[in-house]
């Protein structure tokens, strides 16, 4: 079990480390002018992926796959906008919190990632929140999230993997923090507070 646990954090700690990478990589380029063109790149735990903004497809790839080379990634955007799909409408009514998202993802873009205004926080306690990544995961079928060291399920079981909607970095009074924001369109608080099955390692 020891040597289960080590490989699967060893890929999870190499996985964040190129995440991280690939953050840096970004800083580089407008994003803001990516999202006024209805265009936004995802960083996944391998790879970037091109992802529309656009209402009738929303947080859909542009491209089967993802890739590592942000060259490739604009080169996916040109080719859906030669052939760009779209939703048929009845499976875009089911869709609605994943619209919801993608709204919120692409409101904070353009506002540089900041999301105090798209969510409505002008009189919260944050003096910044600033969008970070969304669909972000820990663990997969091969190294499931149950195998870290430290971290205990409610209830007990073989969790394979704990995906969130956004993640953002909060700031108040000169102090950075990790903000998880979950979307649930129903407003069923019981069922989110329900459906949070990890309990955070004892430090």
């Amino acid at each position: 079990m020891m040597r289960r646990n080590e490989a699967t954090e060893e890929k999870l700690i190499r996985r964040l480390s190129q995440m991280k990478e690939m953050a840096s990589e970004l800083l580089e380029i407008d994003t803001v002018k990516l999202a006024n063109n209805n265009n936004y790149i995802r960083i996944g735990g391998e790879s970037f992926r091109a992802v529309s903004l656009r209402e009738d497809y929303p947080l859909c790839g542009c491209s089967k796959s993802g890739n590592r080379k942000l060259a490739s990634i604009y080169n996916h955007f040109e080719n859906f906008e030669k052939e760009p799909s779209s939703l048929e409408s009845h499976i875009l009514d089911k869709k609605e919190e994943r619209s919801l998202q993608c709204w919120i993802i692409k409101q904070s873009l353009i506002n540089s990632r900041e999301m105090i205004f798209p969510l409505n926080l002008a009189n919260s306690s944050f003096d910044k929140l600033r969008f970070a990544l969304d669909e972000v995961s820990l663990g997969d079928k091969n190294n499931p999230v149950s195998d870290i060291r430290g971290i205990k399920l409610i209830p007990s079981s073989r969790l394979t993997a704990v995906r969130c909607d956004i993640l953002a970095v909060g700031e108040q009074n000169g102090k950075t923090f990790p903000v998880i924001i979950e979307l649930k369109s129903n407003r069923n608080m019981k069922n989110l507070k329900g459906g949070s099955r990890l309990e955070p390692p004892a430090i």
